[in-house]
């Protein structure tokens, strides 16, 4: 048998070996929630989106929907990565970002004692993913990840 035809076949078996071991390592995008109130919503994989807004509203939705803080990119949006997770706490300011609710700008309401919440995010590939969670002892319970 000879090797040198095998040799030239060589670079193309790496790139597929190589693409197929990257593909397998990027998930997509998950929502955790930390568990003190306020929470922090943590998001991973995803990477090559970009989050442009979040909301957190009441759940179920009422009509029409009574969002408690909603914030969305003016200048630059949060580019997500697959290796570094983004997080985002309820009610924080983030940087470059405008605040629609409260539409004051002031602190959103706490987070109350047996409700159930529902916190958005929007991304700019058009999607947007969502996680639903429970104020139970003081504590954030996270439910089933939501599609909105």
């Amino acid at each position: 048998m000879k090797i040198a035809p095998l040799l030239k076949h060589l670079p193309l078996a790496f790139l597929l070996t190589a693409t197929l071991a990257a593909s397998a390592c990027f998930e997509p995008l998950r929502i955790e929630i930390s568990d003190e109130t306020p929470p922090t919503f943590i998001l991973q994989g995803g990477g090559g989106s970009a989050v442009g807004g979040v909301s957190v509203r009441e759940y179920p939705a009422e009509q029409p929907p009574l969002y408690l803080w909603a914030t969305g990119a003016r200048g630059s949006s949060l580019s997500l990565s697959y290796f570094h997770p983004t997080k985002i706490k309820y009610g924080e300011r983030i940087a470059d970002w405008g605040q629609d609710k409260p539409a004051d700008g002031s602190t959103p309401p706490p987070l109350m004692e047996g409700k159930t919440y529902q916190v958005i995010f929007s991304l700019f590939d058009g999607e947007s993913r969502a996680a639903v969670f429970t104020i139970r002892n003081g504590k954030v319970v996270q439910q089933e990840e939501k599609r909105d």
